[in-house]
């Protein structure tokens, strides 16, 4: 999969307790939207990995984002835990 950035772009992900902020100007913005795009179109499992090393501002959290099967019931998320481990066992 072939990851390609908007030239100019900022993106910082922290992470504290359990909410995730990504921030970004328009064109980290605009690069993060095709790469999901890109994302969408390959196979379950497929990954993109977020750090500081390839994209990320320095101090950032580590992020990755995965595309679900598209059997993965994720509507009730009042049984989120069970689903998931439902997921990884599909995985």
């Amino acid at each position: 999969m072939e990851i390609e950035w908007i030239d100019g772009f900022i993106i910082k992900v922290s992470a504290r307790d359990d909410q995730v902020t990504l921030s970004a100007n328009r064109k980290g913005l605009l690069s993060l939207a095709k790469q999901l795009m890109t994302l969408s179109q390959e196979p379950a499992g497929s990954h993109i990995h977020y750090d500081t090393n390839n994209s990320l501002k320095e101090g950032s959290a580590e992020l990755v984002i995965e595309k679900m099967p598209a059997n993965c019931p994720m509507q009730n998320r009042e049984n989120y835990p069970a689903i998931m481990q439902e997921y990884e066992k599909v995985r």
